[in-house]
């Protein structure tokens, strides 16, 4: 069974199919109201799920809802999609189809006027927020939106509502009831009131504040390293696996007497002594090495190496701190005799 999830929509193409099996694609998106481009990538899902049957009759394709498949699927805790949209196998059908799926999707879903008022919820996006059903009815996304927020979000609806058929991601703050700030994926696009055909606003929201507080320790500690790096008062350079020089430091820079761009073209080995090329540190070794700096007189230095390794194991590149021992490896001069 697909991973995919079933959301409003694909209730409303599988009930206009069941109701009409000969409708094409483009009489099924009028009757659910939305594009074509939509209905057909629902539709595709439907029938890799099994939910949808297509049979080429004559020139046209004519859709069919499979009833044992549809019966199968979950769509919220024992509530099947079959169960939902009961108007496949010559089952009874449910009174009020779409508001039973709308309140069983698995993700915060939420309907909004043109004035951005709330008119429906669903539970998972009252969870998201942590307020009851009635205490959401009414408000504007306004209400809920961080404010360093509200100004993006009110173009995002303008943009939404002078367009049909587009359909907008975006991440945004949200203020939860006990003022908590939680971030949120949406996904927004109109659709037409089917009562007075007046514009209105349907999203799915998600809430992503798990994953950005992840981005967030992860940037905090780019930054730490990128700090340690370019201030370290000894050489560094991060090493290719072919041995390209990927970034250098600025004490490397006045070890080697060459600027950063020159060091960037070429590599460690380009400007060691021939007779120390073989001497390169293996995982966390350490050894001496010559260095030719830039005016042409050698400079030693010790040079360690530690590897980082990718996802999958294999070296992405290496740390080298290379520090200047030349001081240290000066021949001590024989003390004068009487």
């Amino acid at each position: 069974m697909s991973d995919w999830l079933f959301f409003s929509n694909h209730m409303h193409v599988l009930t206009a199919v069941a109701r009409q099996p000969d409708l094409t694609l483009r009489e099924i998106a009028s009757a659910v109201g939305i594009s074509e481009r939509a209905t057909h990538r629902i539709v595709g899902e439907l029938e890799q799920d099994g939910c949808l049957r297509r049979i080429r009759v004559g020139a046209r394709n004519r859709y069919e809802v499979n009833a044992d498949a549809a019966l199968r699927h979950p769509l919220h805790g024992h509530c099947t999609v079959g169960q939902v949209i009961g108007v496949v196998g010559g089952k009874e059908r449910r009174p009020d189809i779409f508001s039973a799926a709308f309140a069983a999707a698995p993700g915060g879903t939420v309907v909004a006027d043109e004035d951005g008022r709330l008119v429906a919820v669903n539970s998972a996006y009252c969870s998201i927020l942590g307020y009851a059903e009635e205490e959401l009815l009414g408000r504007g996304f306004r209400d809920v939106t961080h404010p360093d927020d509200v100004a993006e979000g009110e173009r995002a609806r303008a943009e939404l509502l002078a367009a049909d058929g587009i359909e907008l991601v975006r991440e945004q703050r949200c203020m939860r009831r006990d003022g908590r700030v939680v971030w949120v994926k949406l996904r927004a696009g109109s659709m037409a009131d089917p009562t007075t055909g007046r514009p209105m606003i349907v999203a799915h929201v998600t809430d992503i504040s798990d994953r950005k507080r992840r981005d967030e320790a992860l940037a905090v500690a780019e930054e730490l390293f990128r700090s340690a790096f370019d201030n370290a008062p000894i050489g560094m350079a991060l090493v290719a696996p072919d041995g390209r020089l990927l970034k250098v430091n600025r004490a490397l820079c006045e070890l080697t007497g060459y600027r950063e761009t020159e060091l960037l073209v070429g590599s460690l080995e380009s400007i060691t002594h021939p007779d120390d090329l073989e001497a390169d540190p293996d995982g966390g070794h350490q050894v001496e090495k010559r260095f030719y700096h830039a005016d042409g007189h050698v400079v030693w230095v010790l040079l360690s190496a530690s590897v980082v390794r990718d996802s999958s194991g294999e070296p992405a590149y290496s740390v080298s701190q290379i520090q200047d021992v030349t001081e240290r490896r000066r021949p001590v001069a024989a003390p004068l005799t009487a």
